[in-house]
């Protein structure tokens, strides 16, 4: 069984956020040599922060997305065992609901 993790992290925010959030994992049961494609979904609300409001909002800004098996360290990075994306978030921010 492997457990794969979806981080997100906010580049830019104009409020404290943590570092890395864990915004989803799936286990997956794979035989010797078999290989599976995952999905995940991001919502808006999995791209939020906490205003300084104490509002859920989305906010303009980068983002990075980390895929793998563990956290996402630099060394597992470089490696290719964590894998890295980046989104940039036009537009204004607005509040979820």
């Amino acid at each position: 069984m492997k457990l794969w993790q979806l981080y997100v992290k906010h580049t830019d925010s104009p409020v404290p956020v943590p570092n890395i959030a864990i915004e989803g994992f799936r286990r997956i049961h794979l035989k010797q040599g078999e290989e599976k494609e995952i999905e995940f979904k991001l919502t808006p609300a999995n791209l939020s922060v906490i205003s300084n409001e104490n509002k859920r909002v989305v906010i303009p800004g980068e983002i990075k997305i980390f895929v793998g098996g563990s956290q996402p360290a630099k060394d597992l990075i470089e490696k290719k065992k964590v894998a890295e994306a980046k989104i940039v978030l036009n537009g204004k921010e607005f509040v979820i609901e």
